[in-house]
């Protein structure tokens, strides 16, 4: 089944889906289309396991290129493209057979790995990437058909194939193939090809670019459809990460980060939200000291992020008022339930039940539509609620005062 892909630049996928069942073995293809989408001009449309592992189409120029990972790990180093290699016989196949079916397009076909193939005078991979003029052309055609054979049946027959073709699609082939530099293309190179604005990790950058490169790749697959990207698409998730990390870096600080002096601590003994405190009559003194010490010093960090984020305009007012609306509707919720089913307690105890339910240690509130990771934004927007009596802990606060005589 032939697949039209814009502008029929991309014509039908592989036969062989084993890549689908077999992702793991398919990082380094992932990372050369991830290269080729961040390096690539608009308007390309790049694709995996579609015409060849890698293909990519611009301005009427179709590439195929031919992926071969080596692990450098290991003790033999196996030349991936060696003259009788099934890996250089099996590519030059694919290519001739491409031509043959499309002679009247414009080609760039491209041998990439990750292994420096060294240069020698009887390599053919390099006569091949070397061979430019009409003459080195011919050489390059006669040393391919001079090539041995080999034993193996089904390599053979792939070098036979090859062998007898015409030769006008071997020179387009052999005429625009190239080897192409890939040695240095590890995480530190395609960082560099993202250009990550500052302030934006390059290596987290990296790492959610080719999730999403997977994720997107896979549905394809899944749904039955070519691994086709158009270079916009990289723009777009690219554009949406940074804006994201960006707003995540610029929210509250870590706590550690504001210092909180004692004289900030005494100012606030006075305060309202404190007497709230007091007036639910937290168990003993020493618990009574630790509770109001931790309140005072969220109260602190939270206006002093409040008052930071608001002037660098990072937070608009409204979206504070949101953020506020959200923690007053919350706080009704647990002291109506506290109210309801211990009516047989005092004021003070539902008054106290309802304050550790509110400022649960493991709730934080949402801010401008994203979770806040610091606790203290959540419980300091509390006590600057209790502070104005938006928000009571003691059911009948601010107690009535008797009528002065």
């Amino acid at each position: 089944m032939t697949t039209t892909i814009k502008q029929n630049t991309i014509t039908k996928p592989k036969k062989n889906r084993s890549a689908v069942a077999a992702i793991t073995g398919f990082d380094y293809q992932f990372e050369r289309m991830l290269y080729h989408l961040a390096t690539s001009p608009p308007n390309t449309v790049v694709g995996i396991e579609t015409d060849d592992d890698i293909s990519f189409a611009h301005d009427g120029i179709i590439t195929l290129e031919q992926d071969k990972f080596v692990d450098q790990s290991a003790r033999s180093k196996k030349h991936p493209f060696g003259n009788s290699s099934e890996n250089l016989w099996k590519t030059l196949q694919i290519w001739t057979d491409y031509v043959a079916q499309s002679p009247n397009r414009n080609y760039r076909f491209i041998f990439a790995t990750n292994s420096k193939i060294k240069k020698t005078k009887n390599s053919l991979i390099w006569m091949i990437s070397d061979a430019k003029e009409k003459e080195s052309i011919k050489n390059c055609i006669i040393a391919l058909r001079k090539t041995k054979s080999v034993k193996n049946q089904f390599l053979l027959q792939i070098m036979d194939h090859v062998k007898k073709c015409k030769d006008t699609i071997l020179e387009m082939v052999i005429g625009h193939a190239t080897v192409a530099d890939c040695t240095k293309t590890n995480d530190a190179e395609l960082v560099k090809v993202l250009e990550p604005p500052d302030g934006i990790d390059g290596q987290e950058m990296l790492h959610r670019m080719k999730g999403w490169l997977r994720s997107i790749i896979m549905n394809k697959w899944g749904s039955g459809t070519p691994g086709i990207i158009e270079r916009q698409q990289y723009v777009d998730a690219k554009n949406r990460y940074c804006q994201t990390d960006e707003r995540y870096r610029k929210l509250e600080r870590p706590w550690r980060d504001i210092i909180v002096s004692e004289e900030d601590k005494i100012n606030c003994i006075s305060k309202i939200f404190i007497d709230q405190i007091l007036a639910i009559k937290i168990t003993s003194d020493e618990d009574a000291s630790d509770v109001i010490e931790c309140a005072i010093e969220d109260y602190i960090r939270f206006s002093t992020e409040n008052s930071r984020l608001l002037n660098e305009g990072e937070i608009t007012d409204g979206e504070w008022g949101v953020f506020f609306d959200s923690l007053k509707n919350r706080w009704r919720i647990i002291r109506n339930r506290n109210m309801a089913i211990r009516q047989n307690f005092s004021q003070e105890a539902i008054g106290r039940q309802t304050y550790f339910d509110t400022l649960a240690p493991d709730y934080r509130g949402s801010l401008a539509g994203q979770q806040t990771m610091e606790v203290y934004l959540t419980h300091g927007g509390y006590h600057c609620l209790a502070n104005e009596i938006s928000v009571r802990w003691h059911p009948d606060y601010p107690p009535v005062q008797p009528p002065q005589k």
